[in-house]
């Protein structure tokens, strides 16, 4: 258990490593060619060995300067509409979460060039290494630095470690067309967040399994436990993280939206690993689940069917017809609606959404120049109790923000919402529109797997090859009245 306790403490800390490495030549190898196979060859029998199941492939690997970064970056941001980031800005400028002079890309850029070490491109199927001559992680940290204990442990630096994460993607990719997964969700605000958390968060986990199962701390000396405090430290982690860095000084929207893939993504997987081990997370990559609520509550995943309350606008919108042009017409999900009313800030509310059922939101814009906005949206909970905290939480946001002219209505589990420059009357007659609305339940089959693990095994036993599917084995959802 002391080695379990020293990797804990050190997981978090490894990125500030000094220059000088434990195995020089090994090191200088790895500097003059990174994507070396060898390199990745025991990368990737590490991820097999955890999965229990071995990659169809070796993936391509490159590397590419970090000035190129931005352009790539740019080209990603590029497959979104500018209606879309129109859409984003005015939604997070609505709720106060997004300054009026900063644009959505220019607060995600530097945060997103500063962190990004290597990454996966599920399209092109290959493996990206960022290096940078005078880039501290670029060089000396590849294998770790010499008497560094994590490097010395599991024999992967800082870089490994990243590549890992990277690797596992690729891994995820074969096993379950990442590609056609993200395309069915493109534009889907929650089922988006929800596909994106189990990816994030299963290969988030499995590093750190990785990392544990390197140490040689497997079989009984591995407790419930111990993978716990790696969270804890993890989470610790990314709270000293934020001093002085851009991901620090960036709007609390933009932490928390790269946080919750990452940290209740691995709470998820976490979750998952102590119910089925390595069969049921490699499942729910076959089926993943479609709403936030269930990445924030894993206990209700592979049990039951998933169930989302849906909602049928009404027809007859006044809004769309007295000169308001919509924006987006959106399900935000039980994560977005709780950063919509200040989740993460300072005296923000820990969990405002806790209960959520179901949403869906419409906001709209009049006039040029980003001009005037306004949000209208149903949200339903589990019961009563959650639906009148929800409802004065979103009372006092709006309240703080000086939004005036605003209509705030409850009728037992359910919240409805008119904010924004219109005649009270009119906001009064849309606001009882929104109470009545039809409501259905859409359900998502559970998840199909082979059989509950004792335990929680690290890693599984003689790795299987496998075929790669052609699509998500996931059926559609079916509307039910």
């Amino acid at each position: 258990m002391k080695k379990i306790a020293l990797l804990i403490a050190v997981i978090g800390q490894v990125s500030v490593s000094l220059p000088g490495f434990a195995d020089e030549a090994r090191a200088t190898s790895v500097r003059e060619n990174p994507c070396a196979e060898d390199r990745l060859g025991r990368l990737r029998a590490r991820i097999e060995k955890v999965r229990g199941v071995k990659f169809s492939s070796p993936i391509p690997c490159s590397v590419q300067d970090r000035s190129a970064l931005a352009k790539k970056l740019q080209s990603e941001w590029d497959k979104k509409s500018p209606a879309e980031w129109d859409a984003a800005e005015t939604r997070l400028r609505h709720f106060g979460l997004l300054p009026a002079n900063l644009s959505l890309k220019d607060a995600l850029l530097p945060v997103l060039g500063e962190q990004v070490i290597a990454y996966y491109d599920n399209v092109e199927k290959t493996l990206t290494l960022i290096r940078t001559k005078d880039d501290p992680i670029g060089e000396p940290a590849d294998l770790g630095a010499a008497g560094d204990p994590l490097a010395e442990m599991t024999g992967f630096g800082f870089e490994e470690i990243t590549l890992l994460h990277e690797l596992d993607h690729g891994f995820e990719d074969q096993y379950s067309n990442l590609t056609q997964g993200l395309e069915r969700r493109r534009g889907q605000n929650d089922a988006e967040n929800a596909f994106m958390a189990l990816v994030e968060g299963e290969s988030t986990y499995l590093m750190i399994a990785a990392l544990v199962d390197a140490a040689g701390a497997t079989g009984t000396e591995v407790t419930a436990d111990t993978l716990d405090s790696v969270l804890g430290e993890l989470e610790l982690s990314v709270s000293t993280s934020l001093i002085g860095s851009s991901f620090g000084n960036s709007p609390v929207v933009i932490r928390e939206s790269l946080i919750f893939p990452y940290l209740l993504g691995f709470r998820f997987s976490r979750a998952l690993a102590k119910r089925g081990g390595w069969p049921l997370l490699n499942a729910a990559l076959l089926s993943p689940p479609e709403s936030s609520r269930t990445i924030l509550h894993p206990e209700s995943y592979g049990g039951a069917p998933e169930e989302i309350l849906r909602f049928e606008w009404p027809r007859a919108d006044p809004f769309a017809l007295t000169g308001w042009t919509i924006l987006e017409d959106q399900v935000y999900g039980e994560q977005d609606v709780a950063i919509l009313l200040g989740k993460g800030e300072p005296r923000g509310p820990i969990e405002p959404a806790e209960g959520w059922r179901g949403d869906r939101f419409r906001l709209y814009q009049r006039g040029e120049n980003r001009g005037e906005s306004l949000s209208a949206g149903i949200v339903e909970f589990d019961d009563e109790p959650r639906a009148i905290l929800f409802e004065l939480e979103l009372r006092r946001r709006l309240g703080a923000l000086g939004h005036r002219v605003h209509e705030v209505n409850r009728s037992g589990k359910r919240v409805v919402l008119v904010d924004g420059p219109v005649n009270p009357a009119l906001s009064k007659s849309f606001s009882r529109d929104l109470m009545s609305a039809r409501s259905w339940t859409e359900t998502c089959p559970a998840v199909s797997w082979n059989g509950v693990l004792a335990g929680e095994p690290l890693h599984g036993t003689a790795p299987p090859a496998f075929q790669s599917p052609t699509g998500v084995n996931r059926s559609e959802v079916s509307a039910a009245q």
